[in-house]
């Protein structure tokens, strides 16, 4: 359960900004019957300024507020105390705040002037230029206005791709600083992905997207790309993710086993590492695990992570990971489940198997991917499944050594599980995203169950001694508390 501190609405124009409130209560109300009250500031101190930091690269936080029509507006954080707002349909709001004017001139065009990556309340708005875009779309995502100006640089990028009337209607978010749209209308299915270049880099999801096409996978097409920017239009996959599928009632041992098969045509292939990309090798695996006592640990304990508590923990993994032999190595893509798996188009194709979110793939142990898919902090895997799959992995892989892989297959999924823990609680308190919280029971119990293995003995020994409350039933959340208890970078 989350208990978020909520924000007062401040401007400095009083009147542009009653009017936008008015007709965003008409709009909500039209869809959303229920009260809103919205507090406006009366404190003439309440004025914008940048933060410390300048102009700080945070998209903002989606999935606020739902609205058909509102225009485009920047957002800041404002150097004040907070108090109440609430929006029907939408989230409580902490250290957030409205302008109806043009960000500040310091600010990069597409973010906003923040003090630190905030959890903040944000209109929304679909495309203005196809008014009735909503009522074709109702299910769609609300489009969240970081700025006008990064709204004009889509549709810039878009007119320079001969996409001008294709309108974009976006979809869900997810763990990362991307958003995707996809572009309606006459002409092919495509998407718009929109990668903030500070936190993306859309030149390396390029580069591993051509070379999965030349193992032979089926990834989204490239055809249009502003680097620096960060945009990139390509080939819409449609809805159907294995998730999907599995949930409307396919058959799930089938997709998995695709979904396997998948892994075992990349490790086999002679020319899988034939790509620049860095080694996923033992320091990095570490970095990653020390997200739980970095996010994880002080949410949990309800004090600060100290020095002693992350040195230790770090000395636990080093002891750990030194112990084992070398791996068999190969591509990794390493966000491989069954969300970022995907039946394209609309026909029934049982072979087709759409590849997503491969732009952080790395150079590592073959083992991780197989972690990925069938240790899920997502859904539910059982046993019999799971062991299914690890025989069909090694059954078309002869040549490799059973012991090594399955040893490998132990430690990296107590590593997964340990960083996925820090992350699902980073996304709350640093991005806004709190809707990941709710599989954080099965990652700890998916973690406490890879513990019983020998080679796990000092994490879990670790694990006692330190972080004994994650046994315990998940704590209900003060965001505001909890940030305190984190140093979170500006």
């Amino acid at each position: 359960m989350i208990r978020q501190h909520c924000s007062t609405v401040y401007a400095t124009d009083w009147a542009m900004l009653l009017f936008r409130v008015f007709s965003l209560n008409q709009t909500i109300a039209r869809k959303n019957p229920g009260p809103i009250a919205t507090q406006v500031s009366k404190d003439p101190a309440a004025v914008y300024r940048p933060g410390p930091c300048g102009c700080c690269p945070i998209p903002p936080p989606s999935n606020q507020i739902r609205a058909d029509s509102a225009s485009g507006v920047g957002h800041c954080t404002l150097k004040n105390r907070s108090s109440g707002s609430t929006v029907a349909g939408g989230m409580t709001a902490r250290s957030g705040a409205i302008t109806t004017g043009h960000p500040t001139a310091n600010c990069r065009p597409g973010y906003s002037v923040t003090l630190k990556p905030v959890i903040g309340f944000y209109m929304v708005s679909s495309d203005t230029r196809f008014p009735d875009l909503h009522a074709q779309y109702p299910d769609s995502f609300p489009v969240t206005a970081s700025s006008q100006q990064r709204q004009i640089q889509r549709l810039s990028f878009l007119g320079r791709c001969g996409l001008k009337n294709r309108a974009l209607v976006p979809l869900g978010p997810d763990a990362s600083f991307r958003r995707y749209f996809r572009l309606a209308g006459s002409g092919p299915a495509l998407l718009l992905m929109d990668a903030p270049p500070e936190f993306e880099d859309v030149d390396t999801f390029g580069r591993v997207a051509r070379h999965l096409a030349r193992l032979g996978l089926r990834v989204p097409q490239i055809l249009h790309m502003d680097k620096d920017l960060g945009f990139i239009v390509l080939d819409d996959f449609g809805d159907r993710t294995f998730t999907r599928l599995i949930d409307s009632g396919c058959d799930e041992a089938a997709l998995y086993a695709q979904a396997i098969d998948v892994l075992i045509t990349v490790h086999d292939h002679p020319d899988a590492i034939d790509i620049d990309l860095p080694d996923y090798d033992r320091k990095r695996l570490i970095d990653e695990a020390l997200l739980l006592p970095d996010w994880y640990a002080p949410v949990i304990r309800d004090r600060t992570t100290d020095a002693d508590m992350r040195h230790s923990y770090y000395a636990v993994w080093r002891q750990i990971l030194d112990r084992l032999p070398e791996p068999a190595t190969s591509l990794v893509l390493r966000d491989f489940h069954v969300d970022n798996l995907m039946r394209p188009g609309s026909g029934d194709e049982t072979s087709d198997c759409g590849l997503l979110d491969f732009q952080d793939a790395v150079i590592g142990p073959v083992a991780y991917d197989v972690v990925s898919l069938l240790e899920d902090a997502r859904r539910d895997v059982t046993s019999g499944l799971k062991e299914q799959m690890r025989r069909r992995y090694l059954e078309a892989r002869p040549l490799l050594e059973i012991e090594n892989f399955d040893l490998w297959y132990k430690v990296l999924g107590a590593q997964r599980h340990c960083k996925v823990a820090g992350i699902f609680l980073r996304l709350l308190l640093r991005d806004g995203k709190p809707h990941y919280l709710r599989h954080i029971p099965r990652v700890v119990a998916l973690l406490e169950d890879g513990l019983n293995d020998p080679t796990m003995q000092p994490l879990r020994q670790w694990l006692n001694d330190w972080l004994p409350e994650r046994l315990n039933p998940f704590p209900e959340i003060s965001v505001e508390r909890a940030r305190s208890l984190i140093d979170i970078p500006e």
